[in-house]
């Protein structure tokens, strides 16, 4: 029943991919796509790939700080890791890369897979913050489309009820599953234990960083990992000679990351394609064009780290399609405080 369901998810994935990839297709002068293809800057395209693998690398320096309380494990561990699961993240949708990496962290280290989720909660809250913040310094000298501002206004209140609530977990936990029990009560009961156990094993996991100045290394090196993706777009939009304001550089990322936040397809195909290509639209490139663009950038954002992920994960021994939420967590689940279920 299991593989029926990951069967299920992958074809729907897949057919939401192919629906945006004809939208993005729709309408291109070909003729124009081959030439801006055979136009591009390949040195400054080289540049955007190494701007991204040295932003993996920041998110795994990064990674191993919030992990600091919790268990020690190098650097090049959690970069392994992190390459692993962005391989398993372009291949299904709805980030299960992240499932595997906790997955994989929990086999190869003595840290806890609650531990590992936690941090990459924390990860993802992180990013939407930064991502936000972009949105908000952009608007002054671009005005983006309403869709786009109500986007930004959703993840700024679900932020903001996850962080709440990650603080009352912490600190008033009983309040705070009392809570969970009355919104999850209209739930099958099966779901509604799965939720509750979900959030303990999270927040059993969540805890504070050692040293004060962690938390200021965790904030530098945020700020290198989205100045590293911005740079990205920056090379990308240089090896197309296409000439635009320094602000299109920050549209793009808050505009496409929209495709990551709301992971649709396998690996962002389709969904990413399109808004990108909406996003250069904004500033008047044709659609052919800005269909180059977003191949060439989202392949560099994907083919090289699939194969990597791939030959990491087939040396490790992993395989993604036996990996599932459940047999990541399931260890943990048995050491649940009772009372919780009460």
């Amino acid at each position: 029943m299991k593989k029926i369901k990951q069967v299920y998810k992958f074809i729907l994935g897949a057919l939401f991919a192919l629906i945006f990839l004809l939208l993005a297709f729709r309408q291109v002068d070909f003729g124009q796509l081959m030439h801006t293809l055979k136009s591009i800057k390949s040195g400054y395209v080289c540049l955007a790939f190494l701007v991204l693998f040295i932003n993996t690398v920041f998110r795994a320096m990064r990674w191993k700080l919030l992990l600091s309380p919790i268990g020690v494990s190098s650097t090049g561990v959690l970069l392994s890791t992190l390459l692993i699961g962005h391989a398993g993240n372009i291949i299904f949708p709805a980030h299960i890369g992240e499932i595997i990496r906790v997955y994989i962290l929990r086999n190869r280290t003595t840290i806890p897979a609650s531990a590992a989720l936690a941090t990459i909660v924390t990860e993802r809250l992180i990013d939407i913050v930064f991502l936000l913040a972009i949105l908000f310094l952009s608007v002054f000298q671009f005005d983006f489309p309403d869709w786009v501002k109500k986007s930004g206004y959703l993840m700024l209140v679900l932020t903001a009820i996850a962080a709440v609530f990650i603080i009352l977990l912490k600190t008033k936990t009983e309040n705070a599953f009392g809570l969970l029990r009355k919104l999850s009560s209209f739930l099958p009961e099966k779901f509604q234990k799965r939720i509750l156990l979900l959030a303990s094993s999270f927040i059993s996991g969540f805890v504070p960083l050692k040293q004060t100045a962690d938390y200021l290394a965790v904030f530098v090196l945020s700020l290198l990992i989205w100045t590293t993706h911005l740079l990205s777009f920056v090379f990308g939009l240089i090896a197309f000679s296409f000439h635009l304001p320094w602000i299109a550089s920050f549209v793009l990322i808050v505009i496409t990351t929209i495709s990551v936040a709301f992971p649709i397809t396998p690996g962002f195909v389709g969904s990413y394609h399109l808004l990108c290509q909406f996003s250069l639209s904004l500033f008047g490139i044709a659609k052919g064009p800005a269909l180059g663009f977003a191949l060439v950038i989202h392949g560099i954002n994907t083919l090289p780290f699939l194969l990597i992920g791939l030959a990491l994960a087939w040396r490790e021994g992993v395989n993604f399609f036996l990996v599932s939420k459940r047999d990541s967590l399931k260890d943990n689940y048995s050491e649940i405080n009772k009372r919780v279920l009460q």
